[in-house]
């Protein structure tokens, strides 16, 4: 790849379960499936229905004779906050542990506390013994219906992330359980200018574009559509550390 633009990834719906949600027709462009993570989000925040979804769910419209809408459906209750509120607690509760499968560990038993202890290091690390960040992880999770968790090299050493997922271009192996191409992208913007005397601001932050595309064998980091040699490189792990969690 010589820039930032990515095309081909596989894309697989939540996990919906039974009846009405299992027979639902899950977008298969990468804008489908943008819009349909956000149609959750402004059904959790309470926000107006869009065009979109007037013409999605054939909700009720009323117009005058100069074809100005003069009555239309909005959204009258707030059931969904607490069932995003009730299951996001039952997520990351005081009971949330971590724990070693004893029969995944090459040492068995006795590689147990290792484990455990560097386990715990990045547990630590992640923020993760903080019960804020992991109730914001579960939101996202209950909203959304989806998070992606990836392990990332920091500064002290790895950490575990959360990535919203629109942001997220997944490649899945033909058993759709392993991931051989991860590719996040994020927007963010710079600081904006100051006047040193005044402390006034003097312009807009710029937007900039970061993009990382993570395979087995290598890491590759664009910003703003170019390449950034001091962040790309070999993936010493050897497979894409990420997880799905719907």
């Amino acid at each position: 790849m010589t820039d930032g633009n990515v095309r081909g990834p596989i894309y697989q719906p939540p996990l919906m379960g039974q009846g009405v949600l299992a027979r639902h027709v899950w977008p298969t462009t990468r804008e489908g499936i943008d819009e349909a993570y956000t149609q959750r989000v402004e059904a959790y925040t309470g926000a107006d229905y869009s065009q979109s979804d007037f013409t999605r769910l054939n909700l009720f419209v009323a117009k005058n004779g100069d074809n100005q809408v003069t009555a239309a459906t909005r959204r009258v209750t707030s059931d969904i906050r607490f069932v995003v509120a009730v299951d996001a607690a039952s997520i990351a509760s005081d009971g949330v542990s971590l724990q070693v499968r004893e029969l995944a560990l090459p040492g068995g038993a006795d590689a147990a506390p290792v484990a455990l202890d560097f386990g715990g290091a990045v547990w630590s690390r992640s923020g993760l013994a903080s019960s804020g960040v992991l109730s914001r992880w579960a939101i996202n999770l209950c909203v959304l219906g989806d998070v992606w968790l990836e392990v990332q090299r920091g500064d002290e050493g790895a950490v575990i992330v959360a990535h919203d997922p629109r942001h997220v271009h997944a490649t899945m192996d033909a058993t759709g359980m392993r991931c051989t191409r991860l590719v996040v992208t994020y927007e963010y913007q710079g600081p904006a200018e100051m006047d040193q005397t005044t402390g006034q601001w003097t312009g807009k932050p710029e937007t900039h574009t970061y993009r990382r595309m993570v395979t087995a064998s290598g890491v590759t980091v664009w910003r703003n559509d170019k390449m950034s040699p001091d962040e790309s490189g070999a993936n010493p792990l050897g497979a894409v550390p990420v997880v799905r969690v719907s």
